[in-house]
């Protein structure tokens, strides 16, 4: 028998694929009976519904809504950070309780909030896993991305064909946390490449061979991404921005942002040494002077642009500012600091 499933975050751009693939799949591991609609207007939004409809979700306004159906096997949340996922999770938990459902739980969070959850399922009897997904919006649209799990074996084993129609799943041993922290091993990588191809970008300019902008750059660019050094940040995140000057796609800064300062907390958790750590914290500090200059709706590619527009002393100030070397754990609240109070509230970073 198929899972019974509701869902919270199947209107974004991870889990939304999902709807097309369940209802391509044959026979299908799963139907996801309900989904939480908060009404955002859009033709995209719009889309998103009408394929859950033709899946057969209700799409609903509450929670309450959303696990009233019947034999209920777990939701799925693919949501936020922190700060938004843990109401939704406790809101949902007495429902759950009753209905003896499991909670997997799909957004990127910090390891510890993956802990503060699980104590939280617990509590009520709730058999509770963080398994992020990797692969950005194309990897969920082509069932190729990265889905990463751990914790309780025998759930993995029971949803392994519902993770092989969406994506590539792969099980890294019962730690509970150990699945959001390899997500964060990640991003390490993301965030290292992106900042050595603003350094590189930073360079050309220097190089007295044209505007960063154009045709010519772009070429550059393209030509060097082949050799030794070669990223996939380069076609994923900056080459859209220098080809097309579109800087409003792809890993947006709000997310990035908070992703980064997890990152870091993780590395300080780790008791890394400055050498791994210090890329993350000037990635994340600069990420929050671009937040406060330029706001936040913007593709992380835009620190590029930040690294051309800004004087280089306002640039240095500010990490003088928040970035202590003797106390990493320090430059994480000081950067925190900086940021609108929606953004904190969202990171929280205590879990």
């Amino acid at each position: 028998m198929p899972l019974k499933l509701a869902a919270i975050g199947a209107l974004g751009h991870m889990l939304s694929p999902a709807a097309r693939h369940l209802t391509e799949a044959d026979p299908t591991p799963a139907h996801v009976c309900t989904v939480l609609d908060r009404g955002t207007s859009g033709r995209l939004k719009e889309t998103r519904r009408e394929a859950w409809k033709n899946q057969g979700a209700t799409c609903v306004d509450s929670i309450k809504a959303l696990l009233a159906p019947d034999d209920l096997d777990g939701l799925i949340i693919c949501a936020g950070k922190n700060g938004d996922d843990i109401p939704l999770i406790e809101a949902a938990l007495p429902i759950l309780s009753q209905k003896g459902a499991f909670l997997l739980h799909c957004s990127t969070i910090s390891p510890r909030c993956v802990q503060h959850a699980h104590a939280l399922c617990t509590a009520h009897k709730i058999e509770y896993v963080n398994w992020p997904l990797t692969g950005g919006p194309k990897g969920a649209e082509t069932a190729q991305m990265l889905i990463l799990a751990s914790g309780n074996p025998k759930l993995y084993e029971r949803l392994l064909p519902l993770l092989n129609c969406l994506g590539q799943p792969k099980y890294f041993g019962d730690q509970l946390e150990q699945a959001a922290q390899i997500k964060l091993v990640g991003h390490t990588l993301v965030f290292s490449n992106l900042l050595g191809l603003c350094t590189a970008t930073t360079c050309y300019t220097h190089l007295n061979q044209g505007p960063l902008i154009s045709p010519e750059a772009t070429e550059f660019f393209d030509f060097l991404n082949q050799g030794a050094g070669g990223s996939r940040q380069w076609n994923v995140a900056l080459r859209p921005g220098l080809a097309a000057d579109h800087w409003d796609t792809g890993f947006m800064v709000n997310h990035a942002l908070i992703d980064a300062l997890y990152t870091a907390q993780m590395l300080i958790d780790f008791k890394v040494s400055l050498f791994n750590l210090l890329p993350i914290l000037l990635t994340a500090s600069s990420l929050a002077l671009l937040v406060k200059t330029w706001g936040d709706r913007w593709g992380t590619h835009q620190l590029v642009q930040l690294f051309q527009q800004l004087d280089t002393t306002q640039l240095n100030v500010w990490l003088e500012d928040t970035i202590d070397f003797k106390d990493p754990e320090r430059s994480l609240l000081n950067i925190l600091a900086t940021l609108p109070q929606a953004l904190q509230e969202t990171c929280r970073l205590d879990g």
